[in-house]
């Protein structure tokens, strides 16, 4: 992935269709103005794979305090789960 382009606010405007196909092919770009904090440019599937992450950290971390507490998932379920997540991946 790389680290994204950044472009200010006129040069994006000016870019326009150029800036959506690269970020459509998978590019992101940050674009900068006077008014505000940054706004990132993603794809929406690069955006659904950063939600999927998320989802997948946040249930780790339950995960992890489950263990810590005692509170154990069987391993043919967790199995189960993991074969499960892993289609949703790919």
């Amino acid at each position: 992935m790389g680290f994204p382009k950044i472009k200010t606010a006129t040069i994006f405007r000016k870019d326009l269709y150029e800036t959506l196909k690269e970020v459509s092919e998978g590019e992101m770009q940050i674009i900068t103005h006077k008014q505000g904090e940054p706004v990132l440019l993603v794809s929406k599937q690069e955006y659904d794979n950063l939600l999927d992450q998320k989802e997948a950290l946040r249930k780790m971390a339950v995960g992890l305090v489950e263990v810590q507490s005692g509170d154990l998932v069987p391993h043919k379920e967790a199995l189960k789960k993991f074969k499960q997540l892993k289609k949703k991946w790919k």
